[in-house]
């Protein structure tokens, strides 16, 4: 017998603070999804939680099209 331990979603439970390190393919991804949990949480007057992105990498060429990123972000520091 194993024991599994359900986890599930509780959005009245209040975390002060999120924090994403990195950036790239999968976290610009998980960073859009955070962003719209927090546009949610504000519009039912839930707390919403300080959010904090963390990349030293800047925007090169190869990152646009397949992150999310556009031309005009080469060079820049994310």
């Amino acid at each position: 017998m194993t024991d599994t331990m359900e986890y599930v979603y509780d959005p009245p439970y209040r975390f002060d603070q999120i924090v994403v390190v990195g950036l790239g393919g999968t976290g610009s991804q998980v960073a859009r999804c955070i962003a719209r949990l927090m546009v949610q949480r504000q519009q039912k007057n839930q707390h919403v939680p300080q959010v904090l992105f963390v990349d030293p990498d800047s925007v090169e060429p190869h990152n646009v099209g397949r992150q999310l990123y556009k031309l005009r972000g080469i060079g820049l520091v994310v």
